[in-house]
C-alpha cells in the first residue's frame, strides 16, 4: 500500500524505535483481531456502540434528459436534495444542448432562462448567473451580457462585455451566502450582491487572455472569506509563482501561501469560516501533495504523495474527510494527524462520493463503476454500486447494494444530514433516502 509521508518527523534512535515497535505491532495484532471479530459477528456500530440498520424511505424518479442537478444545502434532518434540474433541449438533428431550469419545488420551468442560456448555480443553489449571447459577427466578436440572480428569478444586476471569436470570457465565482461576486479575467475584481465595485487585484505581471492562467477559488460557507489559487510558472504571476491567497470577502488581501511544488494547483476547500484550508496540489508525472492550512496561512501538514479529489469538513471543523477514488482519509484539522484510512485498491468500483456527521460518528460512502457509451450501446453503466457507512475508526456500521443502471447519462451524489440519520443518493435521474431505523 502506498504511504502517505507528512512534513514532520522526529529525529529517532535505533533504541528507541525498537520497544516502540514492538508494542505497535502488539497493538496493531490485537487491534486487528478486535474489528475482524465485530465483521464476522456483523455486530457494526457506531460512535455510541449502537448497531446501524438504515432502510429505503424515499424514491423519486425526476424524468429523463437530466443534464445537470442542483442541490439544497443540507440541514440537520436533512441530507441535500435535488432543488433545480436543468434538462437536455433536443435540436431536430439530435443533438443535447442546454434547456430548461425547472424548480422542482414548483414543479414547472423558470421563465428567465432559455435554451442555450449558459448559467451557474452557487453550491446550495441560492444565487447564480446566466451568460447570453446579444450579438455575434460571424468569426469575429461577441457582445455578452452576463446576469446575476438569486435564486429562482430575482435579477440582482447585469454586465456587457465584447470577447474575439471563440473566446471564453471571463469567469465568476459567487457567494452562496450573500451574493459577492468574483470576476476572474487575469485578475480577481470583487464586486457585491447588487453589482458595486469593492476591490481588484493584479495576479499576473503580464497581460493574459481569458483562457491563459490558472485561476480559481472558493467562498467559505459563512460568507466572509475568498479562498484563490492561482497556478503560473514562476516569474509568471505577480510577486510569485503558484500559491494559495485568502481575501476577505470584500477583496482584503490577508496572506499568500506559496507550496514546495512550483505549479499544478487542483482545487481548494476551505472549512465554514476559513479557520482551516485544504489544497491539493501537483507536478504532472513527478509529484503530489496536500496541504492543510489554518486562517492564518500557517501549514499545519503537507502530505506528500496524498491525491485528493474531494474534502469535506465535519460541522465543527474539527475532522475533515478526504478521497479520490482509491481511499478515504478521516485527518484532525487541529494537528494533521490522520486519524483514519479505509484503503479501497486494486480494481473494482471507485470511491465516488463521501460525507460525514460528526455527531453520530460516521462517514458515508458511495462506491460504483461507471462505464461511458459506446458506438453500439448509447447508454452509459454503472455497476458494482455500494453504500458503506464506516465509524471514525474506520469499522464498518452498515453497507447496502445498489443496482445496476443504464441511462443516457450517470449522475452521483451521496450527502448525509449532519444528525447523521438519513442518507440521501442520486443515481442517474432518481434521488433516493434512507433513514437510521432506531
Amino acid at each position: 500500500m502506498r504511504k502517505i509521508i507528512t512534513n514532520k518527523r522526529p529525529r529517532r534512535t535505533i533504541t528507541s524505535v525498537i520497544p516502540k515497535t514492538i508494542t505497535l505491532v502488539i497493538l496493531s495484532i490485537l487491534i486487528t483481531d478486535l474489528v475482524f471479530s465485530q465483521q464476522k459477528t456483523r455486530t457494526w456500530r457506531g460512535r455510541e456502540g449502537k448497531v446501524m440498520e438504515y432502510e429505503l424511505v424515499k424514491e423519486q424518479n425526476l424524468g429523463k434528459d437530466i443534464r445537470k442537478v442542483i442541490y439544497s444545502k443540507k440541514t440537520y434532518t436533512d441530507p441535500m436534495k435535488p432543488k433545480y434540474i436543468r434538462r437536455h433541449f433536443i435540436t431536430k438533428d439530435g443533438r443535447k444542448l442546454p434547456g430548461e431550469l425547472v424548480a422542482l419545488n414548483k414543479g414547472k420551468a423558470i421563465p428567465n432562462i432559455s435554451p442555450k442560456d449558459r448559467i451557474t448555480f452557487t453550491e446550495s443553489g441560492n444565487f447564480y448567473y446566466r451568460k447570453k449571447v446579444l450579438e455575434r459577427i460571424e468569426k469575429g466578436p461577441m457582445k455578452i451580457r452576463v446576469s446575476f440572480f438569486q435564486a429562482p428569478d430575482k435579477i440582482l444586476w447585469e454586465k456587457d462585455y465584447i470577447i474575439g471569436y471563440d473566446a471564453g470570457g471571463p469567469g465568476y465565482i459567487i457567494s452562496d451566502f450573500d451574493g459577492t461576486v468574483v470576476e476572474i479575467v487575469g485578475k480577481l475584481y470583487f464586486y457585491s450582491s447588487s453589482g458595486d465595485f469593492l476591490n481588484s487585484h493584479k495576479l499576473y505581471n503580464t497581460k493574459i487572455s481569458y483562457r491563459e492562467g490558472g485561476i480559481t477559488g472558493r467562498f467559505t460557507e459563512n460568507g466572509q472569506y475568498f479562498v484563490s489559487q492561482v497556478t503560473g510558472d514562476d516569474g509568471s504571476t505577480y510577486s510569485h509563482g503558484t500559491a494559495i491567497i485568502l481575501f476577505t470577502k470584500d477583496g482584503e488581501k490577508l496572506w499568500t501561501f506559496e507550496p514546495f511544488e512550483p505549479k499544478g494547483f487542483y482545487t481548494i476547500w476551505p472549512s465554514l469560516d476559513a479557520s482551516f484550508i485544504i489544497s491539493f496540489n501537483f507536478i504532472l508525472g513527478k509529484e503530489e501533495a496536500t496541504y492543510l492550512l489554518d486562517r492564518k496561512g500557517n501549514l499545519i501538514q503537507r502530505f506528500l504523495g496524498l491525491y485528493t479529489s474531494h474534502a469535506v469538513f465535519s460541522e465543527s471543523q474539527e475532522y475533515a474527510v478526504l478521497n479520490n477514488i482509491n481511499e478515504v482519509n478521516l485527518i484532525r484539522c487541529q494537528t494533521g494527524e490522520i486519524a483514519m484510512h479505509y484503503p479501497h485498491w486494486g480494481r473494482g468500483p471507485n470511491i465516488l462520493d463521501i460525507d460525514i456527521s460528526e455527531e453520530l460518528g460516521v462517514v458515508a460512502i458511495l462506491e460504483g463503476s461507471i462505464s461511458g457509451q459506446t458506438v453500439n450501446n448509447p447508454l452509459a453503466k454503472f455497476t458494482n454500486g455500494k453504500i458503506s457507512v464506516i465509524n471514525l475508526n474506520g469499522v464498518p456500521a452498515w453497507e447496502h447494494y445498489l443496482p445496476i443502471i443504464e441511462a443516457p447519462q450517470i449522475a452521483t451524489k451521496l450527502s448525509l444530514s449532519r444528525d447523521g440519520k438519513t442518507i440521501g443518493v442520486m443515481l442517474a435521474s432518481t434521488y433516493s433516502e434512507y433513514k437510521l431505523q432506531e
